[in-house]
C-alpha cells in the first residue's frame, strides 16, 4: 500500500521518530553482530534467546514493557538464501513485497510514512548469508486459544518464538528465493507431455512461470482465509489439545472469486507423530481418496509436477480425480515441508481445464478464480527432546449457490455441513496415521 501521512506530526516529534530509528538501527547491529553474553541458548530448544539482564546492561536506556503482562520474544538465527543481495533489499524496503516474501507469516503489510527516503544507492545491503533478529515484547490483548497459547509460554518468560522467531521468518524467505529462482530461470523445466496437449522448452517456461503464479495466490488466499476474526463465526469448545471448529460465512462479489456465499471452517489439533510423518501422508496421492471425502472413494492421479525447491518433495503439482463424469475440474496443489519439519503445508484449489488452458498459453492468469483448503504442520517445540509432537491446522473452502432459503436458516446448515466434513476428514486422517488420540 501506498504510504499514508501522520497527521498532527511536528517537526518536533518527527525529529525524536528519526532518532528512535537510528539508535534501534544501532541498537540491531550490535545483536546482530554480538552472540555471548547478550545472546544465550535456551536451555529448551537450543535457539539462541536475549539474555534479558545482560541486555538492559547493555541497552539502559532501551524501554520498559509497557505492562507486567506482556511477555519478551526474542531469537537469531542464520541461514543461506539464493537471490542476489540488491534485490533482496528492495523487496525488504517495498511494505506490498512482504506478503510474496512471507505469504504464511503476513496477510497485510502497508507503510504509514516515510520519515527520510535517503537514496536507493547509498542503501546498506546484505550478502546472501542473512541473519535475522526478533526481539518483541508481546501483549495478549485478544483471547488466545489454549493450545497454541501453551506453545508460547515457559517458565523464562524469554522465548525464541517459534510461531514468529526468526527461523520460521528466515524458512519461509528460503522458500521464496527458492521459487523466485526457478520461475525466472528457464534453464529449470522439464519437457511437459500433458492435460492433453505438448509443449515446447519454451512454452513450458511460461506454463511453468503461469503455473507458480497462480499457486503462490492460493496459497497466500490460504492464509489469508484463516483470519476469520470480523466475520460470521461459530466457536466450538477447545482444550489443550483440540482448538475446536469455527465455522465462517461470508458473501464474495470479487473479480478473483466465484461470486457467492463461501463457507469456510477451520481448526487445529494436537498430535502425538512427528511432523514429516503428517506432511508425507497428505501430499501422497495415492492414498489421498483414502481420507479426501470429496473425492468419494474415487483415485487422484498426478499429471503435472514441478519442483519449488531443494527439498525432494516440495512441488506444484495438477492432480486428476478418476471421475468420469467430472472430468473437467484439476486440483492445483502446492506442498512444501522444511528440511528440519518446522514447519510445512499442503495447500489445492480446484481448477477448471479452461482456466488451465489459459495459464498454458501464458496468457493473464491472474484472475483466475481460486477457492483453496489445505493443511498446515507445525512442530511442538515445546518438548524438542521428543520429536512426535505436532499441530495440524485444516482449513477447507466450499461455494454455495444463491441461497433459496433464508441466510439465517442457510448459515446453520452451512455450519453443520462444514463441521461434519471437518470432523469425518481428521477422523479418516487419524485411521491413516494410526493415530488414536
Amino acid at each position: 500500500m501506498a504510504s499514508m501521512p501522520l497527521v498532527g506530526v511536528t517537526g518536533i516529534e518527527r525529529a525524536v521518530m528519526c532518532e528512535t530509528a537510528a539508535a534501534a538501527m544501532d541498537e540491531l547491529v550490535r545483536l546482530l553482530r554480538t552472540n555471548e553474553p547478550l545472546w544465550v541458548k535456551s536451555p529448551l530448544d537450543g535457539r539462541y534467546v536475549i539474555h534479558h539482564e545482560n541486555y538492559i546492561k547493555s541497552f539502559p536506556t532501551a524501554s520498559q514493557l509497557p505492562s507486567f503482562s506482556d511477555r519478551i520474544e526474542s531469537s537469531k538465527d542464520s541461514a543461506l538464501v539464493t537471490m542476489n543481495a540488491a534485490r533482496l533489499v528492495s523487496m525488504f524496503l517495498d511494505m506490498d513485497k512482504w506478503v510474496d516474501l512471507f505469504p504464511t507469516i503476513v496477510t497485510e503489510a502497508k507503510t504509514i510514512q516515510v520519515l527520510e527516503k535517503g537514496m536507493v544507492e547509498n542503501r546498506n545491503g546484505c550478502v546472501q548469508l542473512i541473519t535475522w533478529v526478533e526481539h518483541v515484547a508481546v501483549g495478549d490483548k485478544t483471547h488466545t486459544q489454549c493450545l497454541y497459547l501453551n506453545l508460547n509460554l515457559n517458565l523464562n518468560l524469554n522465548l525464541s518464538g517459534s510461531a514468529y522467531g526468526s527461523e520460521r521468518w528466515l524458512i519461509s524467505l528460503q522458500r521464496m528465493c527458492e521459487r523466485f529462482l526457478i520461475s525466472s530461470n528457464a534453464e529449470i523445466i522439464e519437457p511437459i507431455h500433458h492435460i492433453g496437449r505438448t509443449c515446447s522448452r519454451e512454452e513450458g517456461w511460461k506454463w511453468k512461470s503461469n503455473l507458480m503464479k497462480v499457486s503462490h495466490r492460493i496459497v497466500k488466499s490460504f492464509c489469508s482465509m484463516l483470519n476469520m476474526s470480523g466475520q460470521l463465526d461459530f466457536p466450538q469448545r477447545s482444550d489443550e489439545s483440540n482448538s475446536g471448529v469455527r465455522v465462517s460465512v461470508r458473501h464474495t462479489t470479487g473479480t478473483r472469486q466465484t461470486k457467492g456465499i463461501i463457507v469456510t471452517a477451520a481448526t487445529s489439533l494436537l498430535l502425538p507423530l512427528p511432523s514429516q510423518s503428517i506432511f508425507s501422508l497428505l501430499k501422497d496421492h495415492n492414498i489421498r481418496h483414502q481420507w479426501d471425502v470429496l473425492c468419494n472413494g474415487n483415485p487422484i492421479k498426478e499429471i503435472a509436477n514441478i519442483s519449488t525447491g531443494n527439498v525432494l518433495g516440495n512441488c506444484i503439482s495438477i492432480l486428476q480425480p478418476f471421475v468420469q463424469r467430472e472430468n473437467n475440474m484439476v486440483l492445483l496443489q502446492e506442498c512444501f515441508c522444511n528440511s528440519d519439519c518446522l514447519e510445512g503445508f499442503v495447500v489445492y484449489a480446484p481448477i477448471s481445464f479452461a482456466a488451465m488452458n489459459i495459464a498454458m498459453d501464458g496468457d493473464d492468469c491472474s484472475y483466475i478464480p481460486i477457492l483453496p483448503s489445505g493443511f498446515i504442520v507445525s512442530a511442538d517445540t515445546r518438548f524438542p527432546a521428543n520429536s512426535c509432537a505436532s499441530i495440524l491446522t485444516v482449513a477447507f473452502q466450499l461455494l454455495l449457490s444463491s441461497p433459496s432459503s433464508s441466510t439465517q436458516e442457510l448459515n446453520i446448515q452451512s455450519a453443520a455441513t462444514m463441521n461434519n466434513l471437518v470432523t469425518s476428514t481428521i477422523q479418516r486422517l487419524k485411521v491413516l496415521l494410526n493415530c488414536s488420540v
